[in-house]
């Protein structure tokens, strides 16, 4: 163990914004790739501070990467894999990071969740790696002298490797931390849920004093569901509740659920990475509840105690259990040490963060997070920021963001994020708080490595749709719209209503900084998931000036694109794209770029006709039956035509669209 100086650039060089040099840091090593190869705990011992300095922020830092295990598999030995080869790394287990100090203290510090991080997909190659960093400088008290460091790592194969660091950062912390007090920890197996033993008979009710001079507490809790082969798919896929009780009385209610699986970051994966899960995704970490105690409750003994939803498990031969794995904590803390003490937290974009993947890159409006360190409620913060060696701006951000309160700021846009070079560094600092110097500058800056957003020439782009075979109307679609940053408007759009059926667009676009989306969110099944889709769609735009595709790339590392110039993947919930327009040219003329949609086919009584390319104003509709005949001939003004199939005999008939710019063909079958 040694002292270092905080150093920006190395820090930032892991994948993750980090804080201006502010004091000493201890830096203490744990794990350092240690392999995990299947269902046990991965313990080491380590010596932190003796508890006789002060510091203003600890941060923990777990690192989850890969290493290739090969050979053989021995079902006796191996469990559901380990050794096996194509089996490393293909699953998502959970991972939950553990400290047990020399005076019995055990406290879960983080979960993790590992990808399904198949070497097929460009995402996850053998090196592969993600920084997940946690600010535990509130368990300051029980993280002093030797204690024992565990991985507990609930999986039946190999292909992980587990990395963990604790950063001891000197000053004066936000608040004083009185005590830190475990109130429960789950075995391994976790608590039964909706079994004959109840969980809440399983969590039992704790009577707790708080220190003197205690103003306020938290109790600390993080909480995974598992298990699926049962009612209602508890608790891995069930979507329950909690609550906090003090002194019997229901402090606050908790879903135990994270809706937001198919927006992961770490994309695309392998597997159902895209079903939303009880309080976890493959490939993030799991977010800890942080529920405050009543004030009012501290002055005397007070009890706690956790209640969950009332629940009875069917349980089948095959699966029959649910549980939770939880760990809890109650913090008590004193008076804070400043009034006006806002930090920047974190750096959503631009930013090279792999925790940040979908935001970046950017060439639009930066995005940050700031907290309040403060007694004092920030009313107004103002900043500067830009692109370091450039011309800083200044921005002052209005808002009531109370004491330990967290904001995402957007800032105004910067011109000087679409001409800046790779591997450039954005750089934000707090400057005032509530029209006062901010009484903390240790956590004032943040900098985080970036590159641009690409650039795309000409203007003239061909956008085609391809809706997979999961989609089905209006309530469940896959949609894409640009928006144009200066302004903030939609300046093209698609609705994907139908399934399986192309769809066609051609765009002009001024010069100028824009975001194209993908939205699949109402299913979250992507354009690809052999879960929940028969047929593959895809998302292709093409440069009409070059006449070639451009690549839709999310990868900002120099690794291989993940979508090779289209997105007929796993996006899941959707794709964001920032890009620039630069060289635009004229609109240009494309004659024959129609595509004709109909749907739905088979039909049984309307048929819904859409035409879509550039020039089109107005041609004929033309249906001839099998044997040749002409049935039904009319005039089709605009791009929307609705056909009344109910007329006409059950059969195979042939749509024809013509017009003086081009004709499409296209077969229909009438079911009645």
């Amino acid at each position: 163990m040694k002292k270092i100086l905080c150093n920006l650039l190395a820090i930032a060089g892991l994948g993750i914004s980090a804080h201006a040099a502010t004091g000493d840091t201890t830096v203490v090593q744990a794990h350092n790739e240690k392999q995990l190869q299947t269902y046990t705990n991965y313990d080491t011992t380590i010596t932190f501070p003796n508890g006789s300095l002060s510091y203003q922020k600890i941060i923990m830092d777990f690192t989850l990467g890969k290493y290739n295990c090969g050979g053989s598999y021995n079902p006796a030995t191996a469990g559901e894999g380990t050794g096996k080869s194509g089996w490393c790394s293909d699953w998502d287990y959970d991972l939950h990071i553990i400290v047990m100090t020399a005076a019995g203290d055990t406290l879960e510090l983080g979960e993790v969740i590992t990808p399904y991080a198949n070497t097929t997909l460009p995402m996850f190659p053998w090196t592969w790696k993600r920084n997940y960093r946690y600010d535990i400088t509130d368990l300051y008290p029980i993280l002093k002298n030797g204690a024992t460091i565990r991985i507990f790592y609930a999986g039946w194969s190999g292909g992980f490797t587990g990395t963990t660091k604790f950063s001891f950062i000197e000053g004066t912390p936000p608040r004083e931390v009185l005590g830190v007090q475990s109130l429960w920890q789950s075995p391994g197996s976790g608590f039964s849920y909706g079994e004959a033993v109840s969980i809440d008979s399983q969590i039992v009710k704790r009577t707790l004093t708080a220190p003197a001079g205690t103003t306020a507490a938290t109790v600390r809790t993080i909480m995974s569901g598992h298990g699926f082969g049962n009612q209602a798919y508890c608790s891995e896929f069930c979507s329950k509740w909690y609550r906090l009780m003090v002194n019997n009385q229901n402090v606050e209610q908790k879903s135990i659920w994270k809706p937001s699986c198919g927006s992961n970051q770490a994309y695309p994966q392998s597997g159902t990475w895209v079903y939303d899960r009880a309080n976890w995704c493959p490939g993030e970490h799991v977010e800890p509840y942080l529920q405050s105690v009543p004030v009012s409750a501290l002055s005397a003994p007070f009890t706690v105690d956790l209640d969950f939803q009332p629940y009875t498990n069917v349980g089948t031969t095959s699966n029959p259990g649910a549980w939770y794995k939880l760990s809890s904590a109650i913090i008590f803390y004193g008076d804070y040490n400043r009034q006006k003490d806002v930090g920047v937290e974190h750096i959503i974009s631009p930013t090279t963060d792999a925790n940040e993947y979908r935001n970046n890159p950017i060439c639009g409006s930066p995005k940050i997070v700031v907290k309040n360190y403060g007694s004092e409620t920030a009313t107004s913060i103002k900043f500067e920021y830009g692109v370091e060696g450039g011309t800083m701006s200044t921005y002052t951000y209005t808002t009531s963001l109370a004491a330990n309160a967290s904001a995402e700021v957007n800032l105004p846009s910067l011109a000087s994020l679409q001409t800046a070079a790779p591997n450039s560094v954005f750089v934000v600092k707090v400057l005032m708080v509530n029209n006062a110097t901010d009484e903390n500058p240790d956590n004032n800056q943040l900098k985080s490595e970036f590159i641009p957003s690409p650039e795309w020439t000409g203007g003239n782009f061909s956008i085609q749709l391809k809706t997979s075979g999961a989609v089905s109307g209006q309530q469940n679609r896959t949609d894409w719209k640009i928006v144009d940053i200066a302004t903030g408007n939609v300046v093209a759009s698609r609705n994907g209503i139908a399934n399986i059926t192309t769809y066609n667009d051609t765009v002009h676009l001024a010069n100028g900084c824009y975001r194209l989306e993908l939205d699949c969110s109402t299913l979250g099944a992507g354009l690809r998931n052999p879960y929940l889709i028969s047929t593959a769609g895809s998302f292709i735009v093409r440069n009409l000036g070059t006449n070639q595709r451009i690549t839709l790339d999310k990868n900002r590392d120099g690794q291989t694109s993940a979508y090779q110039g289209n997105l007929e993947g796993w996006t899941g919930n959707g794709f964001t794209q920032y890009f620039t327009v630069t060289g635009s040219t004229s609109v240009l003329k494309v004659e024959n770029d129609i595509n004709l949609n109909m749907y739905p086919n088979p039909t049984m009584d309307v048929l819904h006709i859409r035409v879509d390319g550039l020039s089109i104003q107005k041609g004929t509709v033309t249906l001839t039956n099998a044997i040749g005949q002409a049935v039904y001939t009319a005039e089709m003004k605009g791009n929307d035509f609705t056909l009344n199939t109910e007329v006409f005999p059950s059969g195979i008939y042939t749509l024809t669209y013509s017009s003086d710019k081009g004709s499409r063909v296209e077969k229909v079958s009438i079911k009645h």
